[in-house]
């Protein structure tokens, strides 16, 4: 290419790189990828803009659910940043492409030092004074909280980031931070009633957004459900739902159907609870995910077992203990409970009673108060099976605590109503 030709291409990358961040501030997914490559293919290697611009196609190409595609570019984008000296973006791209491995390979992750590698880019984004880069620093440090289900710490790691985006003037960073802001009250000990006033308020602060409505929606209609509001959070599912599709972003569609599930297995309904839960298992499987599979593995599972397919769920459990890290520890504590009521339903109680204890043992480390509720109403299950009445009822009024904790009306009621039947 001639100096001509060159200038030309530089000048019509100029005009497509703004609305390249018009899509990604919308989140529009398949604009991003269009628009950042477009720019990508017309950069000269030379010029100093074509490293954010790889940068940001490769959060673009994530976001669409080609994640080895991203890895290995956000590799490369490392790589020539260091090669050019430019730190930030390098750190930058290295952040990303370990918060993407952690998903990819989540067995061969070290999530100690995921924290220590976002606590050691928090110290050198600081000293340069990167908003960005601090939001980044402080989004990987939730992610390792995230994993290990603190979901404290990662409300703390998630609001630092959010502060730091804000600063930075990054709308599409901002709402990466307030969906792991949401999805931590979800998760963590934030009651469901302070969790939705919350979203609320976060959904008002970033009004007509559909990016920020997407990731406060998708985990809002869990909390919705905890507190009977059946018709809301099923309206609010479906909406995240309908945005993520519009959007063109496979990952948050996958992860709408998850939290869709979640509603519909509130509601009682296992068959809408498995229709949900399939579509979600299915996109992370052909994606190559296996961090959130590994969870949403045993989610599918419980709906099939819930339905009497109980073969079904223990091959379900399979799958997640084969990929899940041991230090996931609600993938963990999941699977060792849906198998262990499989094997209660198949005569061996002593290694089903073991089994189920084992998973409550797992999930006191966490702070996952409704999910522990869960686990330990599965080993009342286990115990009732065995016809130890005395100690299924202790493990009820635990769940029953869990649940109160929460705020989680629906669960509450159900651990009221099977200890009135013992």
């Amino acid at each position: 290419m001639d100096e001509e030709s060159r200038a030309l291409a530089g000048r019509a990358a100029t005009w497509l790189i703004p609305a390249a961040r018009r899509a990604s501030a919308r989140g529009d997914v398949a604009a991003q990828v269009n628009l950042f490559g477009r720019a990508e293919e017309l950069l000269d290697r030379e010029d100093p803009r074509r490293g954010e611009v790889r940068f940001q196609l490769a959060l673009a190409v994530s976001s669409s659910g080609e994640v080895e595609r991203a890895g290995a570019l956000l590799g490369e984008v490392a790589e020539e940043a260091g090669a050019r000296g430019e730190r930030p973006l390098e750190l930058r791209s290295r952040i990303h492409r370990q918060y993407l491995r952690s998903s990819t390979h989540p067995t061969e992750t070290s999530y100690a030092r995921l924290l220590e590698e976002g606590e050691e880019a928090v110290a050198t984004f600081a000293e340069l004074g990167d908003d960005a880069g601090l939001a980044a620093a402080w989004n990987l440090i939730a992610t390792a909280h995230y994993f290990w289900s603190h979901h404290g710490p990662r409300l703390q790691a998630a609001e630092q980031a959010l502060e730091h985006a804000t600063r930075a003037g990054d709308l599409a960073l901002a709402s990466d931070c307030v969906g792991k802001v949401a999805f931590a009250m979800l998760h963590g000990p934030t009651p469901a009633g302070a969790a939705v006033r919350r979203s609320q308020d976060l959904l008002a602060r970033f009004p007509g957004r559909p990016r920020f409505e997407l990731v406060i929606m998708t985990p809002m209609c869990v909390s919705l459900a905890m507190l009977g509001r059946f018709r809301d959070a099923q309206d609010v599912a479906a909406k995240a739902m309908a945005i993520a599709e519009d959007l063109g972003s496979t990952w948050s569609f996958a992860l709408a159907a998850r939290m869709a599930g979640d509603v519909e297995r509130l509601t009682g309904d296992w068959q809408a609870a498995e229709r949900m839960y399939r579509r979600g298992y299915e996109i992370l499987d052909r994606m190559g995910e296996k961090g959130q599979l590994s969870t949403l593995a045993v989610l599918l599972g419980n709906a099939v077992y819930a339905q009497g397919r109980h073969d079904e769920a223990f091959d379900l459990t399979k799958v997640s203990s084969d990929v899940a890290s041991p230090e996931d520890f609600m993938s963990q504590m999941l699977w060792r409970a849906l198998r262990a009521k499989v094997l209660a339903r198949r005569g061996a109680a002593s290694e089903a009673e073991s089994l189920g204890r084992d998973a409550v043992e797992v999930g006191r480390k966490t702070d996952s108060i409704d999910v522990q509720g869960d686990v330990i109403m599965d080993l009342f299950d286990v115990l009732r099976h065995a016809g130890r009445a005395e100690a299924a009822r202790e493990a009820a009024e635990e769940a029953l605590g869990l649940y109160g904790q929460k705020g989680n009306v629906v669960s509450a009621a159900r651990a009221r109503a099977v200890l009135a039947d013992l």
